[in-house]
């Protein structure tokens, strides 16, 4: 029994807290509010455009403790060799999620832009680790 309770903890669960009604449309900068205050992380699910506009989920775990980045180096299509970065700065609270603008560069022209139609949260789980 005691095997069973040691491998029990540090285990997550994960909740369902939020599903963006709308994640093919543009996301601007913005604070999600929920109550975070019985998790100890957020995991957000991003829908990202990569080669091709195709289409991938990318997850990213945040703490209270900083914020983390989601970025998505992609190219517009399979023989553009003109590359792009796409920023986007994520911060849990106690209140809710925070999301920053998302900044688009291309590394050829330079520049650094605000293009939100990229790197969209599609939901956020609330992640409690389990301690015994």
């Amino acid at each position: 029994m005691s095997n069973l309770l040691s491998s029990l903890n540090g285990a997550e669960t994960r909740t369902l807290l939020w599903t963006n009604p709308s994640p093919t449309s543009n996301f601007v900068g913005q604070t999600i509010p929920l109550d975070l205050s019985n998790f100890d992380e957020v995991e957000v699910e991003f829908y990202l455009i990569g080669v091709d506009n195709f289409i991938s989920p990318s997850f990213l775990k945040v703490n209270r403790n900083y914020s983390q980045w989601v970025a998505l180096f992609h190219q517009l299509n399979i023989s553009d060799v003109n590359c792009n970065i796409s920023v986007r700065r994520v911060q849990m609270l106690n209140s809710g999620v925070e999301f920053s603008d998302n900044h688009y560069k291309n590394y050829i022209s330079g520049g650094l832009t605000v293009d939100n139609s990229v790197s969209i949260p599609y939901k956020i789980y609330g992640i409690k680790t389990i301690s015994l």
